[in-house]
């Protein structure tokens, strides 16, 4: 199932893409209709400003229609809440986790994720996919919020290995590795001060 959610989420940033384009185009048009710059719409008296947002999201309605079906079919694919879940359906929120695609809604969804994850009795492999993706998170590059809920359901799974490989990356040259994993770190070794003499 991974590829077919990294399929689809890439279907969705793509269509987000796409409707913002459209979005903004036709924005900029109806400012240009009313002679006034592009950029103006900040200055607009909160009446008129809903207009030109309203006539952009009315140019835009097929893209936000096809986005939004996308994001239906990918939250179809996903178990409703963890906690009321079997073991394949935790397989398949981790999965979900595991995709690195910046989609629109996807980083809400996994931080909710990741917060019903706490309340979840996981197998051990599953805590071991858990720890590889919270470094993998901490690699990549570029801003993830939901990282905060992440390093709050970590808490309860790290182990010496993860506080030692976090400290790496808190001490590495990647300036997004050494931001979100002192973040991380920072959480767990608050929650687990067992775990500070691994770092």
């Amino acid at each position: 199932m991974t590829n077919s959610l990294q399929t689809l989420m890439t279907n969705i940033a793509d269509a987000h893409k796409r409707f913002v384009e459209v979005w903004e185009t036709a924005k900029a048009d109806e400012l240009r209709r009313r002679g006034l710059s592009p950029h103006a719409s900040l200055a607009l008296p909160r009446e008129e400003l809903l207009q030109v947002n309203h006539a952009a999201y009315t140019a835009a309605k097929c893209e936000a229609a096809e986005r939004d079906r996308l994001l239906r079919e990918l939250f179809g694919l996903l178990p409703p809440d963890p906690v009321t879940t079997d073991t394949n359906g935790i397989d398949a929120i981790l999965e979900f986790l595991e995709a690195d695609v910046l989609a629109h809604r996807c980083g809400y969804t996994k931080a909710w994720y990741y917060h019903r994850l706490k309340r979840v009795q996981l197998t051990p492999k599953q805590v071991e996919r858990l720890r590889h993706h919270c470094l993998h998170v901490c690699s990549a590059k570029g801003n993830r919020p939901e990282v905060s809920k992440l390093a709050r359901l970590m808490v309860s799974h790290a182990d010496p290995q993860l506080a030692a490989d976090l400290s790496a990356l808190v001490n590495g040259t990647s300036e997004f590795a050494r931001r979100k994993a002192s973040r991380v770190l920072r959480v767990i070794l608050n929650g687990r001060p067992d775990l500070k003499n691994y770092i």
